[in-house]
């Protein structure tokens, strides 16, 4: 073989071996994915910048791109906090992104959004600008914007602010069954009657429903689809809208106020339309004492009682969990509070908070606010915290006349984390069931721990499978659901066409007016009835009978003012 043969045969073999190599490695695709980074809020603490980023990625390319991932160097400046509508993991200065099934593939030249990632940043917004994707391992190198500059150490993770897009679900456009006027809660307005929360009938109702967490943490969840959804599904009636005051990105402690506002609006709207009642909550913490930021609070409850002045669904707590304060400073501050609220509300129901975190009930028995009228105060428990104990001082408060609202729960420990306790968890719902106390669950968020109703590894807003939901987001439907099943019909109009007017079980006093003008014929009223008010049943001029079940119950003398003869019925007695 000559020497030109054996270079030609060499030749042949390295294109051989070319082949083979490339069969097993094949060539990496050129980069074919921008990713954006977009500040849309932030929130300055002593720990440095939180920033939330609303993050798109754009296809390039002319083919799909299916299971993309990228991975972001924050640099020693840097920290990460949380997102949403994606996977991610931290791991010292690198974060790494992969998708959720639903935003996994990119289409030939298209692009994906709704993606949220919040950052900490000791040197302001580093990571604002575009990136370029290696293909080969997913790393982000940035062709547009400011360049990080590394700093020594980082400090701990603040909470976010953000507006997420929802994650798709499979769509709740049809209002259902239910339509409201807007700004009309499905019972109507409220009012107390004793300790009693009712309707504008003294018909006793119970609003079951779920806290949001942080407004400005989790506020994907304030939206009109997951609120109907709730309702829908899981039978709920309230949203209690938590916005925090001295936290991180808090109304009081350096948050973007107009955003916390907007939020609240959103949740109050989306409330509103679906004959739902909502409770914005002044949710002080950090700040013990409600007098530290008493002057925020008061023109904050000005402007928006004067905002929703129409709204006969809207219920203001105007102080979370005051602690190592005294009931005084506590009734001080909503002796100042509540006239705000009155002089464009006057007839909203209003939940003052109690001592050590809202568990110290007993303080206004003997101490009520100045002016109590349509005035409930909260309880919080939680269930691996607090026992019997505290049951005991609930019943012992609403026997001394202390109107109770549970505005924030939960069956684990008082940290909102740890194990469930099933057996007190089984103690309260029994007092929430047979007192028929209204209550509000902690909480709405898919924060990792126990205490949220959606796993911190499910970014759904609704739909959610009971794989996807917490076994605190089982316990607290199941209450949600039980409660619905077993509530009578107390959408009781004083126009209906009945020849009998069947009045519910669980109503216990009949209210001023509060059945005038009927048309029926003939009433039966529970054997609960205690009193029946000034002209309730007035200018009811078809009515001849009433019976009642209870022969000492007390009749104002013009119960009756403008009806015909009434027959005297069974039990029914003149007092």
């Amino acid at each position: 073989m000559n020497s030109k043969e054996k270079t030609w045969i060499s030749f042949l073999f390295s294109i051989v071996l070319l082949v083979c190599f490339a069969s097993i490695h094949p060539v990496l695709a050129a980069d074919d994915i921008i990713v954006t980074f977009t500040a849309q809020n932030s929130w300055q603490n002593e720990n440095g910048t939180g920033y939330q980023y609303e993050v798109t990625l754009k296809n390039e390319s002319s083919s799909p791109v299916s299971g993309w991932n990228f991975v972001l160097d924050m640099g020693a400046a840097g920290s990460y906090d949380q997102s949403w509508c994606c996977n991610a993991e931290a791991a010292g200065q690198l974060l790494s992104i992969t998708p959720l099934d639903w935003n996994s593939t990119i289409g030939a030249g298209g692009e994906i959004s709704g993606i949220g990632i919040v950052l900490i940043s000791k040197n302001g917004d580093i990571f604002s600008g575009s990136y370029r994707r290696s293909d080969s391992d997913g790393t982000l190198t940035k062709i547009q914007g400011s360049e990080p500059t590394p700093t020594p150490g980082t400090g701990p993770t603040p909470t976010p602010g953000a507006d997420p897009t929802p994650a798709p679900g499979t769509g709740h456009d049809d209002p259902g069954t239910h339509s409201y006027p807007s700004g009309t809660g499905m019972y109507g307005p409220l009012t107390l009657n004793g300790v009693n929360l009712c309707n504008a009938n003294g018909t006793p109702v119970q609003l079951r429903g779920v806290s949001t967490h942080g407004l400005a943490w989790y506020p994907q969840f304030v939206n009109s689809e997951t609120f109907r959804y709730l309702r829908d599904d899981w039978g709920v009636n309230l949203i209690r809208l938590a916005m925090y005051t001295a936290e991180y990105g808090g109304y009081c402690s350096g948050g973007d106020r107009a955003y916390l506002e907007d939020l609240i609006d959103k949740g109050v709207q989306a409330c509103s339309a679906l004959g739902m009642y909502c409770i914005i909550d002044w949710h002080i913490l950090a700040d013990n004492d409600p007098n530290i930021n008493k002057e925020s609070a008061l023109d904050f409850f000005s402007r928006m009682s004067a905002k929703y002045s129409g709204y006969n669904n809207v219920i203001y707590e105007i102080c979370n969990e005051p602690h190592g304060v005294t009931w005084s400073d506590i009734k001080s501050y909503a002796d100042e509070v509540i006239p705000v609220i009155r002089a464009n509300a006057p007839d909203a129901i209003i939940i003052v908070g109690t001592n050590t975190w809202s568990q110290d009930v007993m303080d206004p028995a003997s101490n009520p606010v100045a002016d109590p009228y349509n005035v409930m105060y909260a309880v919080h428990f939680y269930a691996a915290t607090h026992g019997g104990w505290l049951r005991d001082r609930v019943v012992n408060a609403r026997n001394s006349g202390v109107p109770i609202f549970v505005s924030e729960f939960s069956t684990c420990d008082a940290s909102g984390n740890g194990a469930i306790d099933y057996n007190e968890a089984a103690g309260w719902r029994d007092l929430i069931m047979n007192s028929n106390l209204s209550y509000a669950g902690w909480n709405l968020a898919n924060k990792d721990e126990s205490s949220s109703i959606v796993k911190g590894s499910c970014s759904k807003l609704l739909d959610w499978s009971e794989d996807e939901i917490s076994d605190t987001g089982k316990w607290l439907r199941a209450l949600i659901r039980d409660g619905k099943a077993s509530e009578p019909d107390i959408i009781i109009l004083p126009d209906d066409e009945v020849d009998t007017l069947i009045l519910p079980e669980m109503l216990s006093d009949i209210g001023e007016e509060a059945f005038m003008g009927i048309k029926a014929e003939k009433v039966i009223l529970p054997e609960n009835i205690r009193t029946v008010g000034s002209r309730a049943f007035a200018d009811s001029e078809n009515l001849k009978t009433v019976v009642l079940g209870n022969p000492d119950v007390v009749i104002a003398d013009d119960a009756f003012e403008g009806c015909g003869e009434i027959e005297k019925a069974v039990g029914f007695s003149d007092q």
